[in-house]
């Protein structure tokens, strides 16, 4: 057999390094041990490895199977002689020298670079900026100036997100290059716009490894690019996100909170608050695939929870008292914990240099994946029977409380009327008799403990809620009935 097995940059900078795995080295090693071939052929002996830890891999895989490793450039680097290993293991000391020393420099030339306050090279430009990273590019800027202000003004990260993705506005990052297929490239994530919007480089602040940087005289060192926006204008939009975190306005006034998932990602949705020209809150994802109206959907779904529990009741339904069930009853429970040992036994021998990168990512990475069809199963079981019977099927009173519920608007929702009407679909009969279909919709009133109460009741007979995807602009109430896809307990 022969094969070739190039890597990209050889053996990497540094010897020492962890964060690279060298995945056609260890392929090539696996090979060998099957004995696909007797010999292997490099370019020179530091080409073949720079690590010390995998030099002595080598020098066992060759006593345990005779393979033969020839070099173009070293004469007589042979690991089946004494002699052989000696000059190797000098070699390679040599090489690790080399590279410790390669990499000292370019440490130092990149944080030189830094405080010079020249930008860091990227694969790709950064978003609001030419390609040398430092022209400003007017219309991404705009964006993010706005979105900014709206951030001050409350709205979510999310928010931004899914207007961006909504509005056809893509990151910096080119289509060709993108390696993620689960969605459309340029699509925005969370983080990114985060970082985007709200990153030091934005305000024109060079950083050291992810950190802001300082001057002797203790002033944050500028980059020298023209900043998007003012130091001001950072601090002011990361309070609002830390005061709306703080006071739980974006998740301790949702009474749907956890039970909902988009319908495009199977992810939470969480909720937006009102914001900039938008006049009602949202469950949104942070993907940006879905939003829909929170005060429409909580309306939708407690109607349907409260009917659903009063012909349970009508039919004379009951439910007997269970318990939940625990981890430990799972027959493949102790599958997943010998998985879990086994990944945090290999790491620990490879921090303390007892394996080596190639033979510990492997088997960590097949592990992992074992490990993530487990805790799939293991959810699943947890799921079934896990929630105790529906509260309202028990207690009388909490059905009549919902029905108190159901009555008061928990939200003031705009629709678009239809000819000749002035109702608004979820609106006060006041902001009705006004035709006022732009009203504006107000967080959902009540006490933290009214929200854990109903969220409670729901939670009793909704196991989840997918939201699907719908067009953009106002909708007619059977098309917002027809993205609710409700997973009733049984």
């Amino acid at each position: 057999m022969v094969a070739e097995y190039p890597e990209a940059d050889g053996t990497g900078a540094s010897e020492q390094s962890k964060a690279k795995e060298r995945e056609r080295y260890g392929a090539m090693l696996a090979a060998a041990r099957d004995r696909e071939f007797d010999t292997i052929i490099a370019y020179s002996d530091d080409r073949l490895t720079r690590r010390p830890l995998e030099l002595e891999e080598l020098i066992k895989l060759v006593d345990q199977t005779g393979l033969s490793i020839r070099t173009v450039r070293t004469e007589n680097y042979d690991l089946s002689t004494t002699q052989g290993i000696t000059l190797a293991r000098i070699l390679g000391a040599i090489a690790a020298g080399e590279a410790r020393t390669i990499s000292e420099r370019q440490k130092v030339t990149f944080e030189r670079n830094a405080y010079a306050g020249r930008p860091k090279r990227q694969r790709q430009r950064p978003f609001g900026w030419e390609d040398d990273a430092i022209t400003i590019r007017e219309e991404e800027a705009h964006h993010i100036r706005k979105a900014v202000e709206e951030i001050k003004g409350g709205a979510s990260v999310a928010s931004i997100a899914h207007g961006w993705n909504e509005a056809g506005i893509r990151t910096a990052v080119d289509p060709a290059q993108s390696k993620k297929e689960e969605k459309p490239a340029g699509q925005w994530e969370w983080s990114v716009v985060y970082r985007v919007l709200l990153g030091w480089r934005t305000a024109g602040v060079r950083t050291y490894r992810r950190e802001p940087l300082y001057d002797a005289e203790g002033k944050l060192v500028m980059g020298a690019w023209a900043p998007i926006i003012s130091l001001q204008d950072r601090d002011q939009a990361l309070a609002m996100l830390s005061r709306l975190s703080r006071t739980k306005l974006r998740t301790g006034s949702w009474p749907l909170a956890g039970m909902l998932r988009c319908g495009e990602c199977s992810k939470p949705l969480y909720g937006q608050l009102p914001s900039g020209s938008r006049g009602r809150a949202l469950y949104g994802c942070k993907q940006g695939h879905v939003g829909i109206s929170a005060g429409l959907l909580e309306q939708h779904l407690i109607r349907e929870t409260v009917e659903r529990a009063v012909r349970a009741h009508q039919a004379g339904a009951s439910a007997e008292e269970t318990q939940p069930k625990q981890p430990a009853d799972w027959p493949d429970f102790v599958l997943l914990t010998a998985a879990t040992e086994k990944i945090w036994e290999l790491l620990e021998a490879y921090r303390a240099s007892q394996l080596p990168a190639s033979i510990v990512f492997p088997q960590v990475g097949e592990l992992e994946k074992e490990q993530r069809e487990l805790q799939k199963s293991l959810d699943a079981f947890l799921m079934e029977g896990a929630a105790p019977p529906s509260p309202l099927r028990r207690s009388t009173e909490a059905l009549e409380w919902l029905l108190g519920v159901q009555g008061q608007f928990l939200r003031i929702t705009p629709r678009q009327a239809k000819d000749g009407e002035n109702q608004l679909w979820g609106a006060p009969a006041a902001a009705a008799a006004q035709g006022d279909d732009r009203t504006q919709e107000l967080p959902y009133a009540a006490s933290p403990e009214e929200t854990e109460e109903l969220n409670r009741l729901l939670r009793g007979e909704l196991e989840m809620v997918v939201i699907k995807k719908g067009k953009a602009g106002r909708q007619s109430e059977a098309q917002f009935r027809s993205r609710i896809d409700p997973v009733w307990r049984k």
